[in-house]
This record gives C-alpha cells, structure tokens and sequence, in this order.
C-alpha cells in the first residue's frame, strides 16, 4: 500500500480533477496524427478517405494514388474535380497534411527547366496556395558541377527558385 501525506492526496485529487475534463473532451477527438498513401498505393480516392475517418486519422499523406505519384494526373486533383475532392476530405472530417507528387526536376535544358517551374508557380497562384518550400542554407552541400545556384542569407522565402541551376557535365 501507498502511503501519502494530507499534502500529497490534495495535491493528486487537484490533478485529477483539472485533467479529468481535458482527458474527456480529447478523448472522443482524433489524434493529431495521419497516414500516408505511400502504405497503400492500391486503394481509390473513397477507400483512403473511408479508412482514415473510421481509424481515427486527422490527416492523409498524399504520395500517389492507385499505382501512379502523378497526382495531377489523377481526375480526383483535375480542375474540374479538386473542389469535389476537397469537400470530400472535409466531410470525412480530415485534412490534408501533406501533397507529395512526382516532379521533373532533373531536366537538364535550362529553357524546359525554367518553363516547369513557372508552371509549377502558375498552378500555385491559380489554386492561391501559398506553399512553405524550404531548401536549408545551412547543410548545402555542392559539387563542382552544379551551376547557377545562388544562395540567399537575408530569407528562407526568397532565392532558390531553381530555375536557372543546371548540372555541367
């Protein structure tokens, strides 16, 4: 048997009681964790949205979708589709945590390079995302090779555009 102090059973029976209602009100909410559609490449757009709501998910992980990392390829995430698709993750009372998609950023012609990142940025506007893209200053490693990069020490938000960076052979 425990032996407590008046002072200490005060001090327990206070916790209690002043977590008792948090540990109530958070327990019949999810748990601020999501899952990625990497595990799960198979599944269509409802399965994932299905089994993220009845397993408690807050959020999904987009990395691919049925076989394919193109996810604009998909018609869930076409123009005509994407206010459909996201009424539907707020219905599954979801978010979406993170969008992970293939990219072609090993295009070596300067010209074709610089025309995917402005239609990558075109996209962006048109969609009014305001996405956080951070490549850290502070562990950049470079090879003789890389050209045209400039890095920026004032910001994280400005520089690294990528548009004009190639590889020399």
């Amino acid at each position: 048997m425990i032996k407590l102090t008046r002072r200490q059973f005060i001090h327990n029976s206070a916790l209690f009681a002043v977590a008792l209602p948090i540990y109530a009100s958070a327990a019949n909410k999810p748990l601020p964790i999501g899952f990625s559609t990497l595990g799960c490449p198979g599944w269509d757009w409802n399965k994932i949205l299905d089994f993220a709501q009845r397993n408690g998910f807050a959020s999904v992980e987009l990395r691919g979708l049925q076989g394919t990392m193109d996810l604009p390829a998909r018609p869930e995430f076409s123009p005509e589709r994407i206010a459909q698709s996201k009424k539907e993750v707020a219905a599954h009372g979801l978010h979406i945590s993170c969008v992970s998609s293939s990219s072609n950023t090993h295009e070596t012609d300067p010209q074709k390079r610089r025309k995917l990142v402005w239609e990558v940025e075109r996209q962006l506007a048109e969609d009014a995302s305001r996405p956080v893209l951070l490549y850290s200053r502070f562990a950049t490693c470079m090879q003789p090779r890389l050209k045209g990069l400039t890095t920026m020490t004032n910001s994280r938000f400005n520089g690294w555009r990528m548009e004009d960076v190639w590889l020399d052979k």
